[in-house]
C-alpha cells in the first residue's frame, strides 16, 4: 500500500504557525473512540514539546466522533503549542492501514508520531523520542507503554532484537519515526482479513531495509486494553486459527523470515 491518502474532506484546519516549522506531527486514526480521542487529545495538550501538528484522520465512523473531536480542536485552537491542527473523514470506511497512511502523506515534519485514538502520551513522550531518534541516529524510537483500562502492566520492555521479530511483534505501533521511512517504505500495508498485525508488518519492512529503532527505557505512552481493543480482538483471535495463512502471507513479502 503506498502513501496515496484515500478520498477524504477536511472537517477542520487551523494554522498557529507553519506546519513545516516544527519538528513532530502526532497521526491520530479514528473509528467510533470519540470520546476516548478527547483524552488522547488531553494528553497531547500537556506535552513538554514546544510546537507540534496534530493530524487526525477518521475512518468515516458512523457515530458522534467528528462533531466531538471538531468541538474540542475549536476549543483548542489558539493553544501555541499547536502549529497545525487537522481533522479530516475519510468518505469511506478503508481501515487502519490506510488511515494512518492519509495522515501521514500529509506530514511535512521530519518525524511522525502515530497514535491511535483511544491511547493516550505522557508529558513528555514527544520530546523524549524525538531525542532518541536525534541521539541514536536511528529511524525510530519507542518506549516502555502502560496498560490500563481492563488491564494493566507494562509492555515494550525490550531492546531492538532483530531475532524476536522471527517468533511474532513485541513492539507497539505506538512510536516515532523519521517521516522519511514511510515514503521510502510505502507506509503501512493492509493486511488479509483485517488480522490487525499492520504494526508488525511495517517493523519487518524496516528490518528487509536495514533500518532499526531505539528502545527509551521510560514509560511514556498509555495502552489502553477494553473489549474491542486490538490487544483483545482480531489479532490474537485470528492467528490461532489461520497460523499458516499468516506465516505464507508475512513469508511472501519479508526477507526476513518469520516461524511464529
Amino acid at each position: 500500500m503506498s502513501l496515496i491518502p484515500m478520498p477524504y474532506e477536511i472537517i477542520f484546519e487551523h494554522l498557529n504557525h507553519p506546519a513545516d516549522g516544527c519538528d513532530v506531527t502526532v497521526v491520530i486514526t479514528n473509528y467510533k473512540y470519540g470520546k476516548e480521542c478527547l483524552e488522547a487529545l488531553e494528553s497531547l495538550k500537556a506535552q513538554t514539546e514546544d510546537s507540534f501538528n496534530i493530524y487526525i484522520v477518521d475512518d468515516c465512523s458512523p457515530d458522534n466522533s467528528i462533531e466531538l473531536i471538531k468541538q474540542w480542536l475549536e476549543m483548542n485552537k489558539e493553544n501555541p503549542k499547536f502549529s497545525h491542527l487537522l481533522l479530516i473523514k475519510h468518505k469511506e470506511n478503508h481501515g487502519l492501514s490506510a488511515s494512518r497512511n492519509t495522515g501521514i502523506s500529509m506530514v511535512v515534519t521530519p518525524y511522525v508520531f502515530i497514535l491511535d485514538a483511544d491511547n493516550q502520551v505522557y508529558p513528555t513522550a514527544l520530546s523524549k523520542l524525538k531525542a532518541a531518534i536525534e541521539n541514536s541516529g536511528l529511524q525510530a524510537s519507542y518506549s516502555l507503554i502502560e496498560l490500563f483500562g481492563e488491564q494493566s502492566g507494562i509492555i515494550n520492555n525490550s531492546i531492538w532484537i532483530e531475532e524476536k521479530f522471527k517468533h511474532g511483534n513485541y513492539i507497539d505501533a505506538m512510536a516515532m519515526f523519521k517521516t522519511e521511512i514511510f515514503r521510502k517504505l510505502g507506509g503501512y500495508r493492509k493486511m488479509p482479513n483485517n488480522f490487525g498485525w499492520e504494526d508488525y508488518d511495517f517493523w519487518l519492512k524496516m528490518i528487509d531495509n536495514g533500518y532499526k529503532a531505539c528502545h527509551v527505557p521510560n514509560i511514556l505512552c498509555r495502552y489502553r486494553v477494553h473489549s474491542s481493543s486490538m490487544l483483545r480482538t482480531l489479532t490474537n483471535k485470528y492467528i490461532k486459527e489461520n497460523k499458516k495463512l499468516i506465516l505464507q502471507d508475512l513469508n511472501k513479502h519479508h526477507n526476513f523470515k518469520v516461524e511464529l
